[in-house]
């Protein structure tokens, strides 16, 4: 029985390399398809877990802190820690105050949230979330702070 010629070296080497470009080819192409199915369901689970911005200020629209007005906001106030008072401070336009001491930090800063208006302090920050009237600001946690404009 006659056997069949061998094929040539270089047309082999040249079939393998082509069979294996196909190969890698396709699992590139699966790899990434698999990776983008992957991405798209992580931010369809993300978004259906937690609400955006849009949809929580929609649920919070009744606010008082959302047509509080930048400029209501500067003036003297005095401040009230657990029904005592600690002394006054004084609002900036440019959202900076000055303490009881009157002295100031770059850390000292008020800003209006859409839930609060913030006072930041050296280490901490109140976050005043009712408006009791114009010019008052209550804060309930961690302790009961209060500030009340002075009105000149």
């Amino acid at each position: 029985m006659p056997e069949a010629p061998a094929p040539a070296p270089g047309k082999s080497k040249q079939r393998l390399l082509l069979v294996w470009a196909i190969v890698a080819t396709l699992a590139a192409v699966l790899f990434a398809n698999v990776a983008l199915l992957l991405f798209v369901r992580t931010r369809e689970l993300k978004q259906t877990q937690h609400p955006t911005r849009v949809t929580l200020n929609q649920a919070n629209t009744a606010s008082p802190f959302l047509s509080l007005e930048e400029s209501e906001v500067p003036g003297r106030y005095r401040f009230f820690e657990n029904g005592e008072e600690m002394g006054i401070m004084t609002f900036t336009a440019d959202h900076k105050y000055i303490n009881k001491d009157g002295t100031t930090y770059p850390q000292y800063r008020w800003v209006i949230l859409r839930d609060g208006l913030m006072i930041c302090w050296q280490r901490s920050h109140t976050i005043f979330t009712e408006i009791e009237r114009p010019g008052v600001y209550v804060a309930h946690s961690p302790k009961e702070q209060r500030i009340e404009k002075i009105i000149e």
